[in-house]
Formats: C-alpha cells, structure tokens, sequence
C-alpha cells in the first residue's frame, strides 16, 4: 500500500477525532483484475478493472455510522468522516460499541505466499490462450455443454486502521478460474454443475488450469450414468462438496458469539458440550497456501490464528466478534469475516468401505432446499448425487428428496473417510457417513 493511503487513513483517524467520534475506522482496498470469459467456444469478453475504495466507520456518541468514497484526497475523505458523523447522529445509541484495542491487534506476521511479484513476468496474452485452449478441450467432447469458462488474474492491496492505534496492511495476488456446463447426450440434458481452482502464483497456472478442466470433463461424463434410487430411511455418505451444507453450517452458525449473544444457540448453556459424535475434529487454518482464504488478520484488524473449533466432539468455545465478546464480557476471537480455511479431520475408513458398508446408499453431491437455522430441520433435493446398493453403482440419480437434521446428523456419525479432499478452494474435508436421513425416490 502506497504511504499516500496510508497518511489519508492517518488523516481520517485524526479528523473523525477532531469531530468529536469517540471511535474511527479506515479500511482502503486497491487493486485490479483481468477477467477473461469464454462462452461456447470462443472467448466472448475481455474485462479490465481498477479500483480504490476508502471505508470509513465512525463511532459517535455511543452511535455507528458508516460512508465511502473512491476519490483519493483530503477533501474527499473529510466528507466521508462528516457523512459518516451524520449517519451516527440518526442512529440508536449502543453501550456496547467497539475497536479492536491495541493489544488485540497487535502486527500480524505477513504471509509470504499470499503476493507474488513473477506475475509482471506473465505475458497478458497467455490468458485468453489458456482459457481458449481450455474450450477447444471441453469442446471436443460431445457429451459436454459449455456454458461459461471464466479466468481471472488479480492484485489487491488492503490496509486497516483504527483510532485505538491498531494497524494491519496484506497484498495477495491471485488467479481463479471456473467453468459452468452440462452433460448432454441424444435429448437428454442434465443440470448445470461447475468446478473451479485458483492459484496464489503463476507457476503451474496452465498445469492447474487444465487439471480443473479435466475434472470437469470426468464429472460431467459420469452425469450420463444414470440411475434410480429407492425410499429408505437410514445413512446417507456427504461428499465435501456438501459438507458445509448438510453438516456443519447450521452448527457453526450456533457457536458464532451473535447468535449467543441473541440466545439464539442451541449450545448457549455450555461452551464445551458433546454435540458432535467424538469422531469430529473441526480446525481453522487461516494460513494454508491450498486455500484461498488465507489471511493474517480479520475483519476487525486482530492476527488470525490456526484454531480448534470442535475437538472429539466438544465445542471448543464460541466465536466471538468485537460487539459480542463485549456485551457478553469475553475476548474476540480473531475469527470476524471467517472461518477462513476449514480442516474436517480424516477418519480411519477409506472412501470405498464406506460405500460397501451399507446395503442402500445415497451419496449427495449438492443440496438444493431449505433449512430451519433454529430447528436444525432441513430438506431438499439431492443433486448430482450417486445411489449405491450393497456397494454396487446404481447410477446418478435425478429429483432424489432428502430430509433430516444437522443437529442429529452432528451426532449420529457412522463413519469417516481417511482422506482429506479440497472443497471449492476454500476448506479441507473428507466424505462423511451418517444416519438418520430419510430419502424419498421420486
């Protein structure tokens, strides 16, 4: 980050001071990106972007206000301190506003993979190359639809600041890439599904780029063997891509310290409870190369950390942001914006045993409905999903209803898979087998 943003984040501190606010942050973004699109079998667009935004967070007579601009002055920055004040001044006073302190944010250590400097060395021109070449590959199967192809290459440059003298900076540079399509033979047309990957640094980028297509390929082709499944009550295997959906998102959001806050948890009234089968180990890294959300520090400018979250089972404490942790007397816990790069544990089971452990098996590849944050309760359609029968292929299966509760599922855990797999670049998690689902054939 250039030291101009660094002394206008300085000025707004000290100007939102100066007009009485209690409390200030600065928050500024810079970077740019290339995005380049391909649709059927060409590349269609080609987008460039440059941006700079100031954020500015102002706490003023116990009231929060908040304001932006992406002009690069003092002036500008003023106003937004002003609009900011403004707003607070129409705002419901609040006892328990707060900033990071100082001591909670203290400097946090840079992570070195997140910027790398090789990608000026990169030719501009290499880009829509891959991603053509990428369309001529998926292209020459026919039993693959494209319906877009997309790779972007990124800079970005962040900087925190706050009145309590808290500041935190991070440069990541970062190449992503998607593609979206179908699996089609004779009149039969199946649902869309993706794959996706991403790379901090240009070494491998083609290597990687065309791995993901590869896969794509794979998963689309398999989409063509299609099954029928059978109603049964029982176990159902969760893929990693549906981990977060049927598995832990419902109880994440109960340890988030606002939702105890809210005596909205159902973990409220023990930290340390056994609500998850003594199987599940679930762990935060925030500083892992393999995942993209990577980071030094949250969203309130405190380092983060790796952190256990349930261990053999029991809750390890809940999440707490600056607000909640003071209207409930504990310590934030560094995890605002996150989690950040999630590691489910492996198991002793290999994903085959699993599957022949049961004499009818759904295994769910997405999820598709609705689920209760209160209950627990969910249901929906299983997509892109397998059916298995004494450990044989059935078939992928289509308009497959499945019903249960994340609640129960955390504790009725059959098994877990002894490898960790990379979820859409963002965590870590093994298939996991357990009971208590119902699934409705159509």
């Amino acid at each position: 980050m250039k030291e101009l943003y660094k002394d206008l984040a300085k000025h707004a501190v000290s100007y939102a001071k100066k007009q009485g606010a209690e409390g200030c942050v600065c928050k500024i973004a810079k970077g740019k990106s290339d995005e380049f699109i391909g649709e059927q079998n060409h590349v269609s667009s080609i987008n460039s972007n440059e941006y700079i935004g100031f954020g500015i967070t102002v706490h003023y007579e116990q009231k929060r206000g908040t304001a932006s601009t992406n002009l690069v002055n003092k002036k500008s920055i003023e106003d937004a301190v002003d609009q900011a004040i403004s707003i607070a001044k129409f705002s419901i006073a609040d006892p328990f506003l707060t900033l990071t302190s100082l001591d909670a944010g203290k400097p946090a250590s840079s992570l070195d993979f997140l910027y790398h400097n090789d990608w000026d060395q990169v030719s501009r021109n290499l880009y829509p190359k891959i991603l053509e070449e990428g369309l001529k590959e998926l292209s020459s199967h026919s039993y693959v639809a494209i319906d877009r192809m997309s790779l972007t290459v990124s800079e970005n440059d962040e900087f925190y600041m706050n009145s309590n003298g808290v500041m935190q900076s991070e440069a990541q540079t970062h190449a992503s890439w998607s593609v979206l399509g179908m699996a089609k033979q004779d009149d039969y047309v199946s649902g869309m599904d993706w794959n996706s990957g991403f790379s901090y640094g240009p070494k491998d980028l083609e290597k990687k780029f065309h791995s993901t297509m590869n896969g794509f390929s794979t998963k689309i082709k398999g989409l063509l063997e299609r099954g029928k499944s059978k109603s049964y009550k029982g176990c159902l295997l969760i893929t990693p891509r549906c981990i977060d959906d049927l598995f832990l998102e419902i109880p994440l959001g109960h340890m988030s310290g606002r939702a105890v806050m809210d005596d909205r948890s159902k973990f409220a009234d023990d930290d340390h409870g056994q609500y998850f089968h003594p199987s599940v180990t679930l762990t935060d890294h925030p500083h892992i190369a393999e995942l993209a959300g990577s980071t030094s520090y949250d969203s309130e400018g405190i380092p983060t950390k790796e952190r256990t979250l349930i261990k053999d089972g029991k809750i390890q404490g809940f999440l707490y942001d600056n607000y909640s942790a003071t209207k409930l007397k504990q310590k934030p816990s560094g995890m605002s914006g996150g989690p950040f790069g999630l590691q489910l544990h492996k198991g002793d089971q290999s994903l085959k045993a699993l599957i022949e452990s049961q004499p009818q098996l759904l295994v769910i590849d997405r999820f598709s409905g609705n689920s209760d944050f209160t209950t627990g309760s969910f249901s929906g359609v299983a997509k892109s999903s397998s059916y298995y029968e004494n450990g044989k292929f059935q078939g992928i299966v289509d308009e497959t209803m499945v019903a249960g509760n994340a609640f129960e599922l955390a504790k009725n855990v059959v098994g877990i898979e002894n490898k960790l797999n990379i979820n859409d670049d963002t965590a870590m998690y093994p298939h996991v087998l357990v009971d208590g689902v119902s699934v409705t054939a159509s």
